[in-house]
């Protein structure tokens, strides 16, 4: 688990999942992803990455700050 941290408004995580399925909560929200789905999450809220499955899930993190 990610804990919530303050970060500039701006910055924002993409979870690009590859390969396998993955529970992400981030915030109030839970959204079980499967290979192929990508996630948009801003960086500031609280973030649990969960595999209850049997295979491993590769995925990619993509960090974005925009200019506000």
């Amino acid at each position: 688990m990610f804990e919530q941290q303050q970060f500039d408004a701006g910055l924002t995580q993409h979870l690009w999942l590859f390969e396998g399925k993955l529970t992400m909560t981030a915030g109030e929200e839970t959204h079980v992803l499967e290979a192929g789905d990508c996630l948009f999450m801003r960086l500031a809220e609280a973030h649990i990455f969960h595999n209850p499955h049997g295979a491993p899930a590769r995925y990619a993190i993509i960090l974005n700050r925009s200019k506000v």
